[in-house]
C-alpha cells in the first residue's frame, strides 16, 4: 500500500520515509518528500535526495578539507643572485608560485618558476633582482 510516509522501489519493495538505510536513521527527515528534495542529515553530514522509486538516497557528501591550501610569502633578492632558492615547506608539489614587484605591484611574467621538491622552488631571472625588488608567494 502506498501512503503518507510510504512508498515503492522499482522491486515493488516498500521504501518508509522513516526507514533505516544502511543503518542511518531518517527519522527526522521531511514527510511526504517532493522527487529531488534534499535532506542534510546531521549525524551523518551528508545531504540525501529523495526518489519516489529508490527513497533516500546519497547524493553529496560533505568532506572537511583533509589538507586546507596554505601559503608561504617572502620577499627575494640580493642584486648579485639570478637563480633564488625558495623554502616554502608547504610539503606539495602541487603548488602555485607568484611573484609581484615590490615597487610597483604588478606580477613579474619574466622569471622562471621550477618546483625542485615537496618544500622548494627556485625562480631564476635574466638580471639579477635588487634587494628585496620582488615577493614570491607560494600557495599549495
Amino acid at each position: 500500500m502506498v501512503g503518507y510516509g510510504l512508498n515503492r522501489n522499482t522491486r515493488g519493495v516498500p521504501l518508509d520515509y522513516d526507514a533505516n538505510l544502511n543503518g542511518i536513521d531518517f527519522s527526522a527527515a521531511p514527510k511526504n518528500a517532493l522527487a529531488g528534495q534534499v535532506y542534510h542529515h546531521p549525524v551523518e553530514n551528508t545531504m540525501y535526495s529523495w526518489d519516489k522509486y529508490v527513497g533516500w538516497t546519497e547524493v553529496i557528501k560533505e568532506h572537511k578539507l583533509k589538507d586546507p591550501a596554505r601559503k608561504y610569502a617572502v620577499n627575494i633578492g640580493d642584486g648579485n643572485a639570478t637563480t633564488i632558492v625558495v623554502n616554502h615547506n608547504l610539503g606539495s608539489v602541487d603548488i602555485t608560485a607568484t611573484i609581484k614587484d615590490m615597487s610597483t605591484q604588478l606580477f613579474v611574467y619574466n622569471a622562471t618558476i621550477k618546483t625542485y621538491d615537496a618544500n622548494t622552488i627556485i625562480v631564476s631571472f635574466q638580471t639579477a633582482p635588487s634587494i628585496n625588488q620582488y615577493r614570491v608567494t607560494v600557495i599549495g
